[in-house]
């Protein structure tokens, strides 16, 4: 089945919800039978043509300790949207991806308080890059409290989600949403990994490091001695081509690693 056509922005109203969901089901099929990343922009552009969408991006955001914090943004849009968010202050001052970290239930952008300038400023310049209206969509990853995954997804019509279609566009936003943010966390750490020889021992090493345990907590737990976990560790840095086991873990934070 191929995705709904991209709709007009001034007169498309929320595809059927029957489409939606028999597009939705063929679309996630189709995600989970490939881990080809160079496919991801393709992905995310079916997606929100799929849900009636014009624009959308897609983000993992990952609060870490010793790593400090990892943030991927994936564009359905104007690349130069990027450029914009770094120099407004990034997801810093992102009201979207500050909504994303505390909640589950997908929101409208006009739902939202912006308290600040910075988040009123951010919101309106993305305005002129098609996101006039937008449904973000927060996608929990798992068991994790410090990784979280949002998709928006935006139109140039300020009322397009709105209507009788949108609590079941909601559920779809939402089902697609966490899909693709879990593939895209796989492929990224099935990339790393094959790209390093990373074993399954050592990214649970890693994760350890990224949580803050030292190196003798690491040893006790295991039953090994401080040394030969000293050695784990040179050999995981070695893997990774980094000097240091804090540019190490920052690697396996930003490639989705960690568990």
């Amino acid at each position: 089945m191929s995705p709904a056509p991209n709709p007009d922005p001034q007169t498309a109203d929320l595809p059927d919800p029957e489409h939606c969901l028999d597009c939705a089901r063929d679309f996630l099929g189709r995600i989970q039978a490939t881990n080809d990343l160079r496919r991801s922009l393709e992905f995310l552009w079916q997606a929100t043509h799929c849900l009636g969408a014009e624009v959308a991006l897609l983000a993992t955001y990952l609060h870490g300790v010793e790593s400090g914090d990892s943030f991927r943004m994936m564009l359905a849009c104007d690349p130069q949207w990027s450029t914009e968010y770094e120099r407004l202050g990034s997801y810093v001052c992102d009201p979207w991806l500050s909504y994303a970290m505390r909640h589950s239930e997908p929101i409208r952008s006009f739902e939202l308080p912006m308290p600040t300038h910075a988040e009123r400023a951010l919101t309106a310049s993305a305005e002129t890059f098609g996101f006039r209206s937008v449904v973000i969509v927060p996608a929990p990853a798992g068991a994790s409290r410090s990784r979280v995954g949002m998709l928006c997804l935006g139109s140039s019509s300020p009322h397009r989600f709105e209507g009788a279609a949108y609590p079941t566009f909601k559920l779809v936003a939402r089902g697609v949403a966490m899909e693709l943010h879990e593939w895209w966390l796989q492929s990224m750490a099935q990339a790393l990994l094959a790209r390093t020889g990373i074993t399954e021992r050592e990214r649970g090493l890693l994760s350890r490091l990224a949580a803050g345990d030292s190196t003798k907590a690491i040893a006790r737990a295991a039953g090994q001695s401080t040394a030969a976990v000293h050695s784990q560790i040179q050999r995981l840095k070695g893997k990774l081509g980094v000097p240091d086991r804090r540019q190490a873990i920052r690697i396996a934070a930003d490639n989705g690693l960690l568990d």
